[in-house]
């Protein structure tokens, strides 16, 4: 009567696509569609599209450099509208803001100001194990009547 060890397991679960490692679609390491690793998309790593993170396990905060005010709109001066407008965008690894999308608007126009901002301001990069990388953030841009 011997001790019956158990077979090995694979390293891991079979694919769901033509991709190998746990992945659906052409993508190997678990990921989804032609990439590789458990990101999403095209590229490596764990983030979507690829190579897009966020902040905190390892990555790194990206550090504003330079953030422009907005501009006011006469028309939500005219109603005295005040307050805050969120954002959620793609800061790439030069430190530019891309995919910049509305998450809580004010109206009057303000929405537009901000989105407008914000594509001038500048980061220093996120990082992830020294390199430089995307990530994905909100940030808050501030409307307040003096």
């Amino acid at each position: 009567m011997g001790i019956r060890r158990p077979s090995p397991l694979p390293a891991a679960p079979p694919s769901n696509g033509t991709g190998s490692g746990g992945g659906i679609g052409a993508a190997s390491g678990g990921g989804v569609g032609e990439g590789h690793g458990a990101g999403v998309g095209p590229g490596s790593g764990g983030g979507i599209g690829g190579v897009v993170y966020k902040v905190g396990s390892g990555i790194s905060e990206p550090k504003p450099l330079d953030t422009p005010d907005p501009e006011y709109t006469e028309e939500a001066r005219r109603a005295k509208i005040q307050g805050t407008c969120i954002l959620w965008l793609i800061i790439d690894a030069e430190g530019h803001p891309r995919d910049i999308r509305v998450v809580h608007g004010l109206g009057y126009g303000l929405d537009a100001k901000a989105l407008e901002s914000v594509k001038q301001w500048r980061f220093e990069p996120a990082r992830k194990d020294g390199q430089l990388v995307n990530v994905q953030v909100s940030v808050e841009v501030g409307f307040r009547l003096y």
